[in-house]
């Protein structure tokens, strides 16, 4: 199956507001990566769900890739 990626949440208004992403399909293991840091942080760079936290206005990317290098990518709105 191919690889996808959901969010709780499409949007975080404020700072510290928490946006959980799940990883589904593709081949595990899976790795994260967040685009701006500053922006927001990562619970953690593995496993099939991660919790995303805000720390700063822009809007965010987060990409998640599977062992065959496939990957998925979901953009979070922060004003």
């Amino acid at each position: 199956p191919s690889l996808t990626l959901t969010s709780s949440q499409s949007s975080l208004e404020v700072d510290f507001e928490k946006a959980v992403l799940t990883a589904a399909g593709g081949v595990p293991p899976y790795s994260w990566v967040v685009d701006d840091p500053a922006a927001g942080l990562l619970s953690s760079s593995s496993g099939n769900s991660v919790v995303y936290t805000r720390t700063g206005p822009g809007d965010n990317a987060i990409t998640v890739t599977d062992s065959e290098g496939t990957y998925a990518i979901v953009v979070i709105d922060q004003p």
